[in-house]
């Protein structure tokens, strides 16, 4: 209230009364702009802009604007040190440039941050990778107002690149040195111009708030003829524009912002509001006068080569012969490789999505097998990351990644040259070239990040430490760090083929594709990684990741842990009911009244705790899925005002209130909600990549109920309110028959974890020890896996089989991962 309240009443100042003058001065229909998006004509639209803001004044005022010169001469050639908090390590150098709002249609800025953000051979970032001193850069733009410009790098340093910070710097001015001496070439602008116009006419529809507010922010800006594009296009090649934006890239027009754990005890200042440490210090003459005109630019920069990966062929693919598909269908099977397939009817664009799901569970079954793993994805995708980055660019794109059960791989974008790009990635995935001086860098990268997780707000480590209790196998942070800091070099060049050598291989190619193309896709992956026999039925069930089944009771079980930042003075909780009971194939009687009941808490739980009882700015209810389709209902405060014991019991009398508050609901209340409910499941897809993301959790979780979210929808039509309070009697209410809660509460420096002994007799169960709990209680039993079999769409699907040695054999049985488990054997193993 320092800045709001106590220094304007100091000075005299009615701040109400200001921001009363400030809008009545300036909300005038003339500095307005307005977009309507919907399904109505536009006669209808204009009506309804016409009737709802005809009224506002046009006042004909002009709008503030911001001064010329943000930073005086005295706050350039400057180099800012700042201690963080987390271990953060960046070098930021910062131009003051004019503005370039009227440049829409030469883009110099583009440009520019093309080819210093570049991240491909001959670029500033890997010359500074070569030398162990950065992870990472970005360049353009930070702020771009009506009387200037800042444009910026940042380099994401490592310890040695902040060591060496000048020399990182250095390397930034022989590259603008570089681009002086050879100068822009008219190619570099086409090839930008080429792309955008690719993007632009490929544009995929993006939700309707995100679009009217892009567009009503250019309206500001640009001419009427330009409004839909916006900046996405570059119309016309101009080297003096370009060379004007470069020319403003000095020493003396540049502040240097270093942050790092390594300026701490070289600061002399302190930050008013948040304490934090700086020193603001001259740039030498001598340095200022040595990056303006290097002694020699290193041979290894260069400016970008042509790009290969561009487009096209932009042919949309016929469907197959038996017709659009509604549904995903598996075209090949085999005891290694499931293979299913979409073609795109609905989107009309040349872009495909190819994801892999590699099943080899041996990735979590010890914190030392996920800091391997970890690891080794991050040296793929370093090592992709320069031949990829031409692909980036083009709009096609890769992700490896480690997940619960194995590692997942996507390839996503213009299908033109998919398949070259995944056919490198997989090469790269089976036998990377594991680099000492890049294990070192990735792995102190990867340590710094497990350690800022200690700095991540107290609500978020309550999340993390639920699914720690839940899961088996799950590892504690403290515990994959601990793994993580003795890995070697060694270690990971036996794990990665050990490790992938018997993953089952599962694969969705949905978009632009046929099925011909899908099944040599995922041959591609097939032949080039996996080389044993996956595990099947008892052997792979065993080692995949189970739910623990809390203990029944209304007080559950509470895990208290202390805030992992000393300073951080917010506690936090995160209550967890868990419905046991799960929805069989085919089924969504609970998963409806989960969603429906969640729904009807939502607005009531955060008026209650957060804007009534004030609890703290994060309020939060909702659902959290774990493995094996166990579902949970959730709530979440955050408080600096109440320790987390006290914010349980603010949760349970909510609860009570609720019950209360549903009982009492009208019936046209309660239709309303159900309605919204059902609408939001009938929501249709914008694009291909969220019609995907409906399709792959299907297949990535055994379940394959594709289409599931209508059928759903019919469901909660059917529900009733009695239906949605016998459920929360069942499962949450606190004396339900059903209810298994867990309490994870995380304490902050402002109230004291308490000590076991605090807790009376006939209260919750105390966790002690995670691994202690999940072993002393029973798991909840995997879901069946449904029968499966394949479906043949064209003749040319048993063509590609054939030539790869596989089988797309529509009666071959099915033989999927634990399908062979008797009903009940893994629920009775595991009691």
């Amino acid at each position: 209230l320092t800045t709001l309240r106590d220094e304007p009443e100091k000075q005299g100042i009615d701040l109400r009364t200001r921001l009363l003058e400030f809008h009545a001065r300036y909300y005038s229909a003339n500095v307005m702009r307005l977009v309507l998006l919907g399904r109505e004509s536009l006669d209808d639209l204009q009506a309804l802009a016409i009737r709802f803001f005809a009224a506002i004044e046009n006042k004909a005022v002009d709008p503030p604007q911001h001064p010329k010169d943000p930073f005086t001469p005295a706050e350039l050639g400057k180099r800012l040190d700042v201690v963080p908090v987390k271990e953060s390590r960046s070098i930021e150098l910062s131009w003051l440039l004019p503005s370039i709002r009227d440049k829409y249609r030469t883009s110099p800025q583009s440009i520019l941050s093309h080819l210093l953000g570049h991240e491909g051979p001959g670029s500033i970032l890997s010359l500074l990778k070569a030398r162990g001193w950065a992870n990472g850069l970005s360049a353009g733009p930070s702020d771009a107002q009506e009387a200037f410009c800042i444009f910026s790098v940042s380099v994401d340093c490592t310890d040695e690149g902040i060591a060496n910070s000048e020399g990182v710097i250095s390397v930034v001015y022989q590259y603008l040195a570089r681009l002086k001496a050879e100068g822009v070439q008219p190619w570099v602008f086409e090839e930008c111009r080429d792309i955008a116009a690719m993007n632009f006419r490929f544009k995929s529809k993006s939700k309707p708030m995100q679009y009217t507010t892009a567009i009503a922010t250019n309206m500001q800006a640009l001419p009427a003829d330009l409004t839909l594009a916006g900046y996405a296009l570059f119309f016309d090649f101009s080297i003096e524009d370009i060379n004007a934006l470069s020319s403003a890239l000095t020493p003396e027009n540049m502040l240097v912002t270093v942050v790092s754990k390594a300026c701490e005890g070289t600061t002399d200042q302190e930050e008013q509001w948040y304490g934090t440490k700086y020193k603001l210090a001259d740039l030498s003459a001598e340095l200022q006068t040595q990056w303006r005109h290097p002694e020699a630019i290193d041979p290894m920069l260069q400016l970008p080569a042509k790009n290969a990966f561009i487009p096209t062929d932009f042919a949309l693919r016929s469907p197959p012969a038996t017709g659009p598909m509604a549904e995903p269908a598996l075209i090949h099977r085999d005891d290694q490789l499931l293979v299913w397939f979409k073609h795109d009817n609905t989107f009309s664009k040349p872009k495909a999505n190819f994801l892999a799901q590699l099943q080899t569970p041996a990735v979590n079954d010890s914190p030392e097998a996920m800091a391997k793993t970890m690891l080794y994805m991050d040296m793929v995708d370093e090592e992709l990351n320069e031949y990829a980055y031409a692909a980036d660019i083009a709009g096609l794109h890769f992700q490896v990644s480690a997940i619960r059960e194995g590692v997942e791989l996507l390839v996503f974008g213009y299908n033109h040259k998919l398949i070259n790009l995944l056919t490198r990635v997989v090469e790269t995935l089976a036998s990377p070239a594991l680099s000492l001086p890049v294990f070192n860098r990735i792995k102190e990268r990867k340590i710094k990040g497990l350690r800022n997780l200690s700095y991540s707000q107290p609500y978020q480590q309550a999340m993390r430490n639920q699914v720690l209790c839940q899961e088996s196998p799950r590892w504690s942070v403290e515990d994959r760090l601990a793994a993580l800091e003795e890995v070697s070099l060694e270690d990971l060049r036996y794990f990665g083929p050990q490790v992938l050598r018997r993953a089952l291989l599962e694969v969705l190619v949905h978009g632009n594709a046929t099925p011909a193309e899908a099944l040599a896709g995922a041959q591609v992956v097939a032949s080039t990684i996996a080389s044993a026999r996956p595990f099947q039925g008892h052997a792979c069930g065993a080692m995949r990741v189970r739910v623990v089944e809390f203990p029944l009771g209304p007080e559950g079980c509470v895990y208290r842990r202390q805030a992992l930042n000393p300073a951080e003075k917010n506690s936090a909780i995160e209550v967890t009911f868990q419905i046991s009971d799960q929805d069989p194939p085919g089924g969504f009687d609970v998963s409806a009244r989960l969603q429906l009941l969640m729904h009807l808490v939502k607005e009531p739980c955060f008026n209650e705790l957060r804007t009534k009882e004030q609890l703290g700015y994060i309020v939060f209810s909702g659902i959290v899925a774990s493995v094996g389709r166990v579902l949970n209902a959730r709530f979440i405060v955050q408080s600096e005002v109440m320790d987390p014991k006290g914010l349980d019991d603010r949760i349970e009398a909510f609860l009570v209130f609720f019950r209360d508050f549903l009982e009492t609901m009208s019936d046209e209340e309660f239709a309303t909600n159900r309605q919204a409910v059902v609408d939001r499941h009938l929501e249709k897809p914008k694009n291909l990549n969220e019609e995907t993301n409906e399709i792959w959790p299907e297949i990535q979780l055994g379940r394959y109920e594709f289409g599931w979210l209508p059928k759903r929808a019919e469901v909660v039509k059917t529900l009733s309110k009695a239906d949605i309070l016998a459920f929360f009697d069942q499962y949450i209410g606190v004396e339900a028959a059903q209810r298994r809660k867990l309490s994870v509460q995380i304490f902050g420096s402002i109230f004291p974890l308490p000590d076991q002994g605090a807790i009376q007799a006939g209260d919750a169960e105390v966790l002690e020890d995670p691994a202690v709990f999940k072993a002393s209680h029973p798991l909840l039993p995997l879901p069946p896996i449904p029968a499966l079999r394949t479906v043949s769409l064209a003749s040319d699907v048993q063509a590609a089989a054939a030539d790869a040695g596989g089988t797309s054999s529509s009666d071959k049985p099915p033989v999927a991962p634990g399908e062979d488990d008797a009903p009940g054997d893994a629920k009775s193993s595991d009691n």
